[in-house]
């Protein structure tokens, strides 16, 4: 069986998401033979990698999330339940290839402080997000010039390609 998750951190970071998705891929495991993809999104270019339990991939070796799925061909894809274009990408590309899309939710403090936010303050935050010079997984070496906004660019314009391949329209 082939499974991919794309993931805005790296499977060697402490996350959520990588905690979840490991303890799950531990336990399919242990029934059935796996490979397992993560589809990595990030702003700079990472090595496209094989390891042990998995392989890694880079959001930039692929034009869109329906070449990476045909490319790959996996048996589900499984994503996070909030409407980003990455995982919006994916999304649409499986739901034209018909490969099941499993959905995983999770909450924590972060997520319940962002939630608690109202109003202004709520537009305030997020616009300092969006307008900051790094994103939460940089190195000091790695903050340049409106550095989020950029990647948003990016993954909003490789979610228009998606679109596009699959025939959706704008």
């Amino acid at each position: 069986m082939k499974i991919l998750v794309p993931s805005p951190v790296t499977p060697d970071k402490n996350s959520v998401r990588i905690v979840y998705v490991s303890e799950i891929m531990k336990q399919v495991k242990k029934k059935i033979d796996l490979d397992f993809f993560w589809f990595i999104y990030q702003p700079d270019r990472i090595n496209s990698s094989t390891h042990q339990d998995f392989k890694i991939l880079d959001i930039h070796d692929f034009n869109n999330a329906l070449d990476c799925l045909m490319d790959i061909k996996p048996d589900c894809v499984m994503i996070g339940p909030n409407f980003e274009p990455i995982q919006y990408a994916f999304s649409i590309s499986c739901k034209k290839l018909k490969i099941p899309l499993i959905v995983f939710y999770y909450f924590g403090y972060e997520f319940e402080k962002f939630q608690s936010i109202r109003g202004p303050k709520k537009i305030i935050s997020t616009l300092r997000n969006i307008f900051s010079n790094s994103i939460p997984t940089d190195s000091d070496k790695q903050k340049s010039f409106l550095r989020r906004l950029n990647f948003i660019l990016y993954k909003i314009k490789f979610l228009s390609k998606t679109r596009k391949t699959v025939g959706q329209k704008n």
